[in-house]
């Protein structure tokens, strides 16, 4: 079993880019309709509406947006064709595929938006490695430059610490073993030398490793040209596809391309037409071919003489270059929204791409009403009204540079009346967060609401069972009152004790104050409202 691990990691390391489905998309912490070099700095990465935040049941549903964007489709003609043609030569065997699959892995890892959106440039790298111990070369590379901004990332982050002295290089191989989860020292009776410093020498140790242990015929002395045609042989195979072992390293190219596109289109590819239309430099068109065909039952004509009208023929009958129900797209300016009850209110929590720019002036309002991004706000609305308009403007100052986005939400309210007995479903129009005298409102505005809380409560709150209900209806009065939830988490299909679901909420009083402690949630909310609740005792049900 040990072995086998061993060799999906490596193989999963190895094979890298076989694996990979977005190599070419924009690389952003959140979802883009389109391919961009750069990000808007206006726009916003996210945005939650809720019916209700004054019951945990309305605080953990939020409402789907449905975006309606001027093209419904994830693609282009134009941006299709120049992805395949980018994959053909991203997919095609050379001499060291493998060590661009890591170089490629670790620009990744490297553009990490949080902080390189606030201006970090390569002299501040080298300055920050230097200063903890990295030796940097003193005349940098391309590939050097990619991981001196991969290992700046890992290391600012946490995710990585480097002994100081250590070269750029030798530090990413460090990275890289335990992203793999195989050290170093583990490798090195696979590598004629005795230690590892250089990628390319850790790549083929690796790969030795992942060959061996799947069954292949290597030994610590296999030449490198052998080993990079025999991962070429296994990464097809792991595909499912069968192949000649012994093929050359050059008979192995058509094949190779055609395992990896693919996979990545999802369709059963013929090497020997994929290499008539590489040769004809028509390899979109077939890819469209395969994926109208086996998805959508579709025969685009092999003469066809307009590929933009092959392109929109598959989009129209697939699936393929389909919006996600529910994404929010940063740059995708319109949605709508479905109430499931009529409501003067909802709560509109904006999250800017520019927030935690130091550099960066943020302003966003809904209806021409200023309101606080990365926060919950509550925002007016007229119940008698079948629909209406919230229109979002995000304005980012930075460097003396404006930019503006608007996104216009259209709200549908619902047909179903607010129950009477829970008059937090539909909240007192014109209240505001900051202002309002709930205790939900009071611990809400003590503690900061943010994603971190709300995203806890969001996950656990279906699954809790009656009795934790019962010690948190301080929270959300009404939150007690209804076990259809889930009583033992039957929606979830899983079983959780009250003991678990008390961590939950110890959790939270962790993350506002180490100093919070004793029974689930209690001081939490004695510290957050004293003047409103005090408790001598909680016990379960």
């Amino acid at each position: 079993m040990k072995k086998k691990i061993i060799s999906l990691i490596c193989i999963a390391i190895c094979a890298l880019l076989v694996f990979n489905s977005s190599a070419f998309a924009a690389i952003f912490a959140f979802e883009t309709q389109f391919e961009y070099s750069i990000p808007d700095e206006a726009w916003l990465t996210d945005l939650v509406i809720k019916e209700d935040m004054l019951s945990v049941g309305g605080i953990a549903q939020r409402t789907q947006l449905t975006a309606l964007p001027d093209i419904p489709y994830t693609e282009t003609p134009e941006s299709f064709k120049k992805e395949v043609d980018e994959y053909c030569s991203l997919y095609t065997l050379k001499e060291g595929s493998e060590r661009a699959g890591y170089i490629y892995l670790f620009d990744l890892l490297g553009s990490d938006e949080s902080i390189f959106s606030v201006g970090a440039t390569d002299q501040d790298v080298k300055d920050y490695l230097q200063g903890n111990g990295i030796l940097y070369p003193a005349s940098a590379s391309n590939d050097e430059l990619i991981m001196a901004r991969a290992l700046y990332v890992a290391m600012m982050t946490g995710a990585f610490s480097s002994v100081g002295g250590t070269g750029l290089e030798e530090a990413l191989v460090s990275y890289a073993a335990q992203m793999s989860g195989i050290k170093k020292e583990s490798l090195s009776d696979w590598l004629p030398e005795s230690s590892i410093l250089s990628l390319d020498e850790y790549i083929l140790a690796a790969s030795r490793l992942a060959l061996w242990t799947s069954g292949y015929d290597v030994t610590v002395n296999t030449p490198d040209s052998e080993v990079y045609r025999l991962v070429a042989v296994m990464t097809i195979e792991k595909l499912g596809i069968s192949v000649d072992k012994n093929l050359s390293f050059e008979d192995l190219k058509v094949i190779y391309t055609a395992a990896l596109l693919g996979k990545k289109y999802g369709v059963v590819m013929n090497d020997q037409k994929l290499a008539s239309a590489l040769a004809e430099d028509n390899v979109a068109f077939y890819v469209l071919q395969l994926i109208g065909q086996q998805k959508g039952g579709l025969s685009l004509r092999a003469d066809a003489s307009d590929f933009s009208d092959a392109f929109y023929s598959v989009a129209e009958n697939t699936d393929i270059f389909a919006i996600e129900p529910g994404e929010f797209y940063a740059d995708i300016y319109k949605y709508e929204t479905r109430l499931s009850q009529k409501c003067s209110s909802v709560w509109v929590y904006p999250t800017a791409y520019a927030t935690g720019n130091s550099d960066a002036s943020v302003s966003v309002s809904v209806n021409g009403k200023t309101i606080k991004n990365n926060f919950y706000t509550e925002v007016s609305l007229n119940s008698a009204l079948d629909q209406q308009d919230l229109k979002i403007e995000v304005i980012c100052i930075e460097n003396g540079k404006k930019s503006t986005c608007t996104y216009t939400v259209t709200v549908y309210q619902g047909d179903v009346a607010a129950d009477p007995e829970h008059p937090s479903a539909e909240a007192t129009e014109g209240e505001t967060f900051e202002s309002s005298d709930s205790v939900v409102n009071k611990i809400f505005s003590s503690l900061g609401m943010n994603n971190s809380i709300s995203g806890i409560i969001d996950d656990f709150y279906l699954a809790m069972p009656s009795s934790v209900k019962n010690v948190i209806s301080f929270i959300a009065p009404t939150f007690g009152e209804d076990d259809s939830a889930a009583e033992n988490s039957e929606s979830t299909g899983k079983q959780y004790s009250d003991d678990y679901f008390a961590d939950i909420l110890d959790g939270i009083g962790a993350f506002v104050n180490a100093d919070i402690s004793g029974i689930a949630g209690v001081e939490l909310a004695e510290k957050c409202v004293p003047d409103v609740f005090s408790f001598d005792y909680i016990t379960f049900d």
